[in-house]
């Protein structure tokens, strides 16, 4: 527990941050995307929307409405009226009450990211016109509005959530793994140790603590314990020997007063 509960604390945090950034960054480059799109879009129907070629404005809606994610477009004119309309057959209607307009111009959800370009003129600063837009901003000729599915990213955030969830899971596998591996490396030579050491608290002091390469501290602990168990058993043969000889002068002693009386 000592050694998992920190990786796996630190895991969860730097796995939840990662993901979280990654899904942002995905949100951002859709944004930028999206903003190319309309931007183009705009751009190429500022001649269309002039002339009132309808045809043109709807072949570049038709060329958007092949870009990838693009699920629906709208254009309209000075008035907010609606000039053009396409959808993708999969794409369900797009509500333009509501969502965006000159003032709210993006809208997003989690399952679409709508976008509203104002359409201008291209206004040329002649030096002898440098008084042209003085009074203040053109009014727009119109305006596009594109919808962009987030199926599509949404697909990339699951796969991204996976992937990130499955390096967590290997992490705490091997995590979990090596910590057991570590706790076993020293609590069982530990255990050995107690077996051991209770053989000696029975009066065996013959057996010894095999040698701990794996791991120097146990190695020394066992060496310790080693030369406390032969100082035990040295202490003991020199007791008994003594004890030996006392009792010998003892009897001698009794045999000679005995005798004596």
């Amino acid at each position: 527990l000592v050694a998992l509960i920190p990786i796996l604390v630190m895991k969860l945090l730097f796995g939840g941050y990662s993901i979280y950034a990654r899904f942002a960054d995905a949100d951002r480059a859709l944004l930028q995307h999206s903003k190319l799109v309309s931007n183009h879009l705009a751009s190429a129907s500022e001649y269309a929307l002039f002339s009132g070629n309808i045809g043109l404005l709807k072949q570049g809606v038709s060329d958007t409405l092949l870009q990838p994610d693009v699920s629906a477009v709208r254009v309209l004119d000075n008035n907010s009226a609606l000039l053009i309309s396409e959808d993708k057959e999969s794409a369900e209607p797009l509500s333009l009450s509501g969502r965006v307009n000159a003032s709210e111009q993006i809208y997003h959800d989690n399952k679409v990211l709508v976008l509203y370009e104002p359409i201008f003129s291209t206004q040329l600063n002649l030096d002898d016109l440098n008084e042209i837009n003085a009074a203040g901003s053109p009014r727009p000729l119109g305006a596009v509005v594109i919808e962009f599915s987030k199926k599509r990213l949404n697909q990339q955030k699951i796969e991204m959530l996976f992937i990130n969830l499955t390096v967590m899971l290997g992490v705490l596998i091997i995590s979990v793994v090596a910590a057991l591996w570590l706790a076993r490396r020293i609590s069982n030579p530990i255990l050995s140790m107690g077996v051991i050491i209770n053989k000696f608290g029975r009066g065996n002091l013959d057996v010894r603590i095999p040698p701990q390469p794996a791991v120097h501290e146990l190695n020394k602990l066992a060496h310790d314990i080693n030369n406390m168990a032969q100082q035990l058993a040295e202490d003991r043969e020199s007791m008994e020997q003594r004890i030996q000889i006392a009792t010998h002068d003892l009897r001698e002693k009794k045999e000679e007063a005995e005798q004596a009386h």
